[in-house]
């Protein structure tokens, strides 16, 4: 009987293991790491935020800085060094990334999230949410356009 519990419980944690990695692609952390990694790092201040990503529940940690070519997000070393492995908690971005604002699309958020402003990146079939001010001035320091404000002034 011991021998057919040991074998149910090694056959759980190959399937789990398995899913975990079939579906790690899926994930908009993951996807953004592939399609967009940062081979330089912005000069500058950067300003801190947490990143919502789709379809996840936890926060993501990040400092983000917006350029001319893009929008640079990274998980400050800090906080990424003092991660615990095997405690769920926020997640974060093992390599920087550099979205261009070519692959941006963004707008305001709607209900649950008011207060936010989406980012949807197409290409990698990528959505995250940041918090409307950080969005602003993000957005503002590139000198792209804020959702929230028409064209016309």
């Amino acid at each position: 009987m011991g021998v057919v519990v040991l074998l149910a419980m090694i056959v759980v944690v190959l399937v789990w293991v398995g899913l975990v990695m079939a579906l790690a692609p899926r994930q908009g952390r993951h996807n953004l790491q592939q399609h967009f990694p940062a081979t330089v790092e912005p000069g500058g201040p950067f300003v801190q935020s947490n990143v919502l990503f789709v379809p996840d529940e936890s926060h993501t940690p990040c400092i983000a800085k917006a350029t001319p070519a893009g929008l640079y997000l990274a998980s400050p070393e800090k906080a990424f060094a003092m991660r615990i492995w095997g405690v769920t908690g926020p997640s974060y971005l093992t390599k920087p990334v550099l979205i261009p604002w070519s692959a941006l699309k963004y707008g305001l958020a709607k209900f649950p999230l008011w207060g936010w402003v989406r980012f949807d990146v197409a290409s990698a079939k990528v959505t995250f949410f940041v918090r409307r001010k950080v969005a602003a001035e993000l957005l503002q320091t590139a000198g792209q356009p804020l959702p929230w404000v028409s064209p016309a002034g």
